[in-house]
């Protein structure tokens, strides 16, 4: 159960019990819908179905025309894709090279801190 079923149970005991022998019908003539929350409600529903239902959709549309292509069709992505990989490889060097001179950096300068408290 989520808060607001919980509210709205509450709610609805508090209407009973503030009229009694009053039927439900009654009560909501009496307290109109509350809009917002309707509109809340379609605005969830809306969220979810272009959040989750369409681009599973498109998923298994895409998934589907890739089965269907060629091995020659596929072949400009392969390459595309070992070309980033070649990339990354590059990058991830560069950056490991990068933090091992940022590390002996600072080692050289805590050896020079520990010298000169030595002295």
């Amino acid at each position: 159960m989520n808060s607001w079923v919980l509210f709205r149970t509450e709610q609805c005991r508090v209407l009973s019990a503030q009229n009694p022998g009053m039927d439900i019908s009654k009560i909501c003539e009496k307290y109109p819908i509350n809009y917002c929350y309707i509109l809340y409600i379609i605005m969830s529903f809306l969220i979810y179905v272009l959040t989750i239902i369409l681009p599973t959709l498109l998923a298994q549309h895409l998934s589907a025309q890739w089965s269907a292509m060629s091995d020659s069709e596929k072949e400009p992505y392969v390459q595309k894709a070992e070309a980033l990989r070649q990339q990354y490889k590059v990058d991830l060097a560069r950056w490991e090279q990068q933090q091992a001179r940022k590390n002996a950096a600072v080692e050289f300068e805590d050896a020079d801190e520990v010298e000169d408290m030595e002295e």
